[in-house]
């Protein structure tokens, strides 16, 4: 009698259970979401700087800065990062006694429809490459 009345006390307690785990994982899973999210994107854009990187670093000094921005969008639309706003710097520098051109990718992160876990964020990266005297400009 004993252990049936226990049965019957414990009635009810896994939907509590559940109140409060299933909005746990919920929080959980968003969060691996929005984390791959951002590490993803940040990852597409140092390839696009790579990228225009290398491009400028093809051409003739006056073509730089728009080489590396065709390459930059072009690569960010075909790999589709949820990024707006994208800004490109391209810089002449001296690296190691070689001209060098360094290449400054910037876009912003939307991060809409992930619960409001992450604010739009800002993605910076650079890439450096030797500049090419050889190819044919």
């Amino acid at each position: 009698m004993t252990a049936r009345r226990n049965f019957f006390r414990d009635r009810g307690s896994s939907s509590a259970e559940a109140v409060v785990l299933v909005p746990a994982l919920i929080s959980i899973f968003l969060f691996v979401v929005a984390s791959w999210r951002l590490h993803s994107s940040a990852i597409q854009v140092n390839a696009a700087a790579d990228a225009a990187a290398r491009a400028a670093s093809l051409t003739s000094r006056e073509r730089m800065p728009e080489a590396a921005r065709k390459v930059v969008m072009a690569y960010l639309v075909a790999h589709q990062p949820t990024c707006t706003g994208v800004s490109t710097v391209t810089k002449l520098v001296d690296s190691s006694g070689m001209e060098a051109v360094r290449v400054e990718v910037a876009c912003r992160l939307v991060t809409n429809g992930l619960g409001g876990l992450l604010r739009d964020r800002v993605i910076r990266s650079s890439s450096t490459e030797v500049i090419d005297v050889f190819s044919f400009r």
